[in-house]
C-alpha cells in the first residue's frame, strides 16, 4: 500500500505468469509483484511527460512479460521493456474518455472509450493511434471494456451492446 497509507482503488490488474503481476488505479498509481502478490512495489520511475501524475489508470493489460499498455483518462502508456521505460500515446486519442485497452501483439493494441471510440494503436518506430471505423448506431455507445481472443477477433463491450473488430480494431461492428 502507498507511503501516506491512504488506500487508494486498483482500477486495473493483470497476471502475466504464476507469480507476475501488474495493477493501478486512483492518482496514477502503478504497482507490480514478482512473488504471486505476497509483496507490491509501487512503479512510478520513467514516466513521460505526457503522463499527468493526477491522472487515474483506468486499465492495464500485459501480452507477456514485456509488452504491456495502461490508459488513463486522456493517454496510453505503453512499455516493450517490462515496465521499465513507457511511452505515451497522446495523438489521435481525442475526443474519449479512455477505459480500457488490450495489448494484441507485441506492436498492436485496441483502446476503448466513451463516446463510442475505439482507436487501434500500432508501433512503427514510434506508436501511434487511429480511431477505428464503428458501425452506426454506435457513436452514440461507451464501450467500458474488451477482450481478445487473438490478435484480430475482438470484442468491446459497453452501455447497452455487444460489439466486434474481426480485424485488429480496423474496423467496429454492432453485433447488439
Amino acid at each position: 500500500r502507498p507511503d501516506n497509507r491512504r488506500r487508494r482503488s486498483r482500477a486495473g490488474i493483470r497476471f502475466i505468469e504464476a507469480h507476475t503481476c501488474w495493477g493501478g488505479g486512483e492518482y496514477g498509481t502503478r504497482w507490480k509483484t514478482i512473488d504471486g502478490a505476497a509483496h507490491w512495489t509501487s512503479q512510478t520511475a520513467n514516466l513521460p511527460s505526457a503522463y499527468y501524475r493526477g491522472t487515474h489508470l483506468n486499465a492495464v493489460h500485459f501480452l507477456d512479460s514485456s509488452n504491456g499498455i495502461v490508459v488513463t483518462d486522456e493517454a496510453a502508456l505503453v512499455t516493450r521493456d517490462g515496465g521499465i521505460s513507457w511511452a505515451a500515446v497522446t495523438a489521435g486519442l481525442s475526443g474519449s474518455y479512455l477505459t480500457s485497452a488490450k495489448m494484441t501483439s507485441a506492436t498492436s493494441a485496441v483502446v476503448v472509450g466513451t463516446a463510442g471510440k475505439i482507436f487501434k494503436i500500432t508501433y512503427s518506430g514510434s506508436w501511434s493511434a487511429v480511431q477505428a471505423t464503428v458501425s452506426p448506431g454506435s457513436s452514440e455507445l461507451a464501450a467500458m471494456s474488451v477482450f481478445f481472443e487473438n490478435a484480430n477477433n475482438g470484442w468491446p463491450v459497453g452501455c447497452g451492446c455487444i460489439l466486434r473488430t474481426p480485424d485488429g480494431g480496423a474496423r467496429v461492428l454492432r453485433k447488439t
